[in-house]
């Protein structure tokens, strides 16, 4: 197949985003397809870096868009065009309308949109917006690809009755390697990669956490600015980190702990890419959610726990239990591949898009 990605992305930012399109694309190269990914911009420094190698294009207006990404796509004539869901553009309402166009939906847009919105009036100026101008989008898409079974169900999307796939995120296993390594440290020590501007990553939790469990737990925190006055003793604050120096922490770690309030969103599924990094580095996992991956076969390496207000208050002693008996458990490689490898769970994306293209 001839695919064409197409996304508004600052490469400079949004590492997240961009190893998980890095994934999908090169396990697609690995099945035969050609790809090529058009990354819009809306300033000259956002493809400062360009890690993915794309063909990048300034968005003039949001109307135009870009005239030579207009001109690239009708020579390229491509089969499927793979589109991160984004609000609404007049640009690309034209090429939804003149392409075959599969769109990425991440998550529940209007009800995050909502949740931002109570505390910003720009963010409930978006949120309007995007209401008002969002079936333009999915009324005229040719399907849809859902990362969890949850959002191909909520009416905001199943509504459109349009051809939908649902397929967690995943991550190719051969760029990992098995960080994890039995320390002599007393206590388990336990990472969380997350970000206090979104609230449902539950950083507040993990502090609530770690004061009830000061001689029991050691939290190690990336990601994000602090914005708690009184840190426990048994909390490190890293903030933003690369790659190189995050791994190193992981590396003394016992245990990774997901995301602990999407109910704030709400959402009671996810498949966070950070979740399938912690187990490719050997890590068990702790999560406020049912995973995707995992609807059908849950492994005794992953602790879930509920999705409400006081998770971390009423399941301490499971969690601490869970930390204590995994310490020294180091998950294999070939467990975990079922689960997250890009190369196993893109195939039925690619088959998804034949149905769609032909």
């Amino acid at each position: 197949m001839n695919i064409v990605y197409l996304l508004s992305h600052d490469q400079n930012r949004n590492l997240g985003i961009t190893r998980k399109v890095m994934s999908q694309v090169d396990a697609w190269k690995e099945m035969g397809h050609t790809v090529r990914i058009f990354n819009l911009i809306v300033t000259e420094s956002q493809s400062k870096t360009n890690i993915l190698n794309a063909e990048i294009f300034l968005r003039k207006s949001i109307f135009i868009g870009n005239k030579e990404l207009l001109k690239a796509l009708e020579l390229l004539r491509p089969d499927i065009i793979y589109l991160r869901f984004e609000p609404f553009k007049p640009f690309l309402y034209t090429i939804l309308k003149k392409y075959k166009t599969v769109l990425e939906i991440n998550t529940d847009d209007l009800q995050e949109q909502l949740l931002h919105a109570k505390n910003s009036l720009v963010w409930k100026l978006r949120y309007w917006f995007n209401k008002a101008t969002r079936s333009l989008m999915l009324s005229n898409c040719s399907g849809m690809v859902t990362v969890t079974e949850e959002l191909s169900r909520i009416p905001n999307f199943s509504r459109y009755k349009k051809p939908m796939l649902a397929v967690p995120n995943s991550i190719v296993l051969s760029k990992f390697s098995t960080l994890k390594k039995r320390n002599n440290l007393k206590i388990p020590q336990v990472y969380f990669m997350g970000n206090f501007n979104r609230k449902w990553h539950g950083v507040d939790k993990i502090i609530r956490l770690a004061s009830m469990c000061k001689d029991q737990l050691y939290f190690h925190i990336v990601g994000g600015a602090c914005e708690v006055d009184n840190i426990p003793p048994n909390v490190t604050m890293y903030g933003y980190l690369d790659k190189d120096d995050y791994t190193k922490i992981i590396e003394k770690c016992d245990v990774g702990i997901g995301s602990l309030s999407f109910h704030t969103i709400p959402l009671w599924e996810a498949c966070p890419l950070k979740v399938r990094e912690y187990l490719a580095y050997g890590l068990p996992i702790i999560i406020g959610y049912t995973d995707t991956a995992f609807l059908r076969n849950k492994p005794d390496w992953i602790l879930e726990i509920p999705n409400t207000e006081n998770n971390v208050e009423e399941y301490r002693n499971e969690i601490v239990e869970f930390c204590i008996r995994m310490k020294d458990v180091v998950i294999p490689i070939k467990e975990v591949k079922p689960f997250v490898d890009s190369n196993i769970i893109e195939k039925e994306k690619i088959h998804f898009f034949e149905k769609v293209a032909y």
